[in-house]
């Protein structure tokens, strides 16, 4: 590898770790912890050549605020997923005076968001896929939880899994039902790391 590419590869490694730092930011409910990062996070936009310097020391800070879960959730998304998980996290948190609030109201008033959602991906599976594979796709599951009405901990973690797995079977960015659908299901996907970032604290 060139110089010239190591350091354009270290440049979206840095890009990255911003993206990240820009939605933690977001649920931290300290105003002394909350001013100091805002201001590191300047700092970083300024001097992209010092990204390691500033990254490795603020990292430590602002990481020891969160789940293992939460980090690793954030560090699987692909760079598009985060710019659009960061805009949707953002819209939903000013609606709420802190991540803590955020995922009480969730918890409380989101089962019917998710069962108008499982229905609409239940037709359009019905409606586009051929065939349907059982072990792939769990029919039986999704048609149980259609009428959401509250939602725990627990039960969060094992529906999102099967919505993952059923999201990522049927994908088609060529289908503007599936857009359609894939964009509801990323609002959903900003709830879920809400509740495994807060849930049970």
């Amino acid at each position: 590898m060139t110089r010239i590419e190591q350091i354009n590869k270290n440049i979206k490694i840095f890009e990255r770790s911003i993206n990240i730092f820009n939605i933690l930011i977001l649920c931290i409910n300290n105003q002394e912890l909350n001013k100091k990062l805002i201001y590191t996070k300047k700092l970083l936009d300024e001097l992209k050549s010092n990204y390691h310097k500033y990254l490795e020391q603020e990292n430590i800070v602002l990481y020891n605020q969160f789940k293992l879960v939460s980090i690793v959730y954030l560090d699987n998304l692909k760079d598009e997923e985060l710019l659009i998980f960061y805009q949707n996290l953002n819209q939903i948190l000013k609606e709420h005076n802190s991540i803590k609030e955020a995922c009480e109201y969730i918890y409380y008033h989101s089962g019917k968001n998710l069962s108008i959602f499982i229905t609409k991906l239940l037709n359009y599976i019905n409606k586009y896929i051929q065939n349907i594979n059982n072990k792939r796709i769990p029919i039986s599951y999704l048609e149980n939880n259609q009428n959401i009405v509250t939602i725990y901990y627990k039960e969060w973690i094992e529906l999102f899994k099967q919505l993952n797995y059923t999201m990522k079977y049927i994908s088609d960015e060529s289908n503007e039902d599936y857009l359609l659908l894939k964009q509801e299901y990323q609002i959903l996907l900003v709830f879920y790391f809400i509740v495994i970032t807060e849930g049970q604290n």
